[in-house]
C-alpha cells in the first residue's frame, strides 16, 4: 500500500480488513491490507504519552517491535525510539495542534537497531480541551514489502537518509 495513490487503494475488492477489539481500553482498529496481502503490516505497537513525551503506558506489541519491557521505559522521554536527526519535540507540538500526525520513517530499538514503519499519534483532550494523552499507534512493514519498493535484493539493508 505504501507508494499507491488513494484512487488505487479504494478501487473496489482492492482492500481487506481486520478489526480488532479493545487494543486500548475502550478502543478498537481497523488495520488495511491489500487483497494479497502485498503490503499488510507484520506487527504493531500501542503505546501512550504524557503531553511532555514521557510513556505512560506501553503494551505488548511495543515491547515486541522496540526491545523495552515496561518498567524500562515507562516514565522515560519516548524520543529515544526515535533516530537523532527526528525533531521529536516537534513532532509532539504538531500533533497536540493538528490534533493527529501521520508518519512513516525510521524508528530506534533498545538495542541500537532500526526499523521503518508507519506510525500514527492522536491527541486525546478531556472535557475542558487540555491534552491529556497521546496514543501512538506503530505497525511495521513486513520485510519483503520494504525490500520491494525500495528495489533492494533479500540481503541488502535499506539504510536511513
Amino acid at each position: 500500500m505504501v507508494g499507491q495513490s488513494i484512487d488505487d487503494l479504494v478501487a473496489p475488492g482492492k482492500l481487506r480488513c481486520t478489526a480488532m477489539h479493545d487494543v486500548l481500553p475502550g478502543r478498537h482498529v481497523l488495520l488495511l491490507h491489500d487483497k494479497d496481502g502485498g503490503a499488510a503490516t507484520t506487527d504493531y505497537a500501542f503505546l501512550s504519552l504524557d503531553a511532555g513525551g514521557r510513556v505512560l503506558a506501553w503494551y505488548e506489541g511495543a515491547k515486541r517491535i522496540y526491545g523495552y519491557k515496561s518498567e524500562e521505559i515507562i516514565g522515560q522521554d519516548a524520543s529515544c525510539l526515535c533516530l537523532e536527526d527526528v525533531d521529536f519535540e516537534g513532532e509532539l507540538k504538531r500533533t497536540a495542534l493538528d490534533g493527529h500526525l501521520g508518519a512513516e520513517g525510521w524508528h530506534k530499538r533498545q538495542n541500537g537497531s532500526r526499523f521503518w514503519a508507519n506510525s500514527l499519534t492522536t491527541a486525546l483532550r478531556d472535557g475542558n480541551e487540555e491534552l491529556r494523552v497521546l496514543c501512538e499507534w506503530c505497525g511495521t512493514l513486513a520485510r519483503g514489502t520494504l525490500l520491494a519498493n525500495n528495489g533492494l535484493q533479500e540481503n541488502s539493508q535499506p539504510n536511513p537518509p
